[in-house]
Formats: C-alpha cells, structure tokens, sequence
C-alpha cells in the first residue's frame, strides 16, 4: 500500500544581493568602538589591550568595506541584466 503524496514545486527567483543596513551598522560600531580601545591602549602602552583591539577593528572595517563592495557589484550587474534584457 503506497503513500500519495502532492508536490509542488516553489517558483525559483533570482537572488539578489540585499544590503543588510542592521549587519552594516553593527559591525561599523563595533570597529569605532574597538578604534577607541585600541587608541586608549596604544596612549597608555598596553599591548595587550591595543595589538587585539586594533586587529579586530581592522578586520571589521574590512567586513563593511566588502558588504559595500558586494552591495555595489551586484547593482552593477543587476543593471547590466537589465539593459541585455532590452
């Protein structure tokens, strides 16, 4: 005795790159935060509080400089499908 079973597939859409603005501005306050603490510790010459603070500051700046890079390439290919599409 055999089960029936009804399946329908989903459309598929074309995903495109949205620019999560809440991960943009979280991770951008966390770097001016961690830029903060690093220059406090590079004034007061702790190395254990600057060298961290500083690379983690640098790694985040390099994430919201890569989402905008990502955000702005893919609108400039979306507007390129556009315009082959004509």
């Amino acid at each position: 005795m055999g089960i029936k079973v009804n399946h329908f597939a989903a459309k598929t859409v074309t995903l495109v790159y949205q620019g999560d603005l809440e991960a943009f501005v979280i991770e951008f306050s966390i770097a001016v935060i961690l830029t903060v603490m690093a220059l406090g510790g590079y004034s007061s010459g702790l190395w254990l509080l600057w060298i961290p603070c500083g690379l983690t500051a640098a790694v985040c700046y390099f994430a919201v400089i890569y989402s905008i890079y990502g955000y702005i390439s893919d609108k400039l290919a979306s507007k390129s499908v556009k315009n082959n599409d004509n």
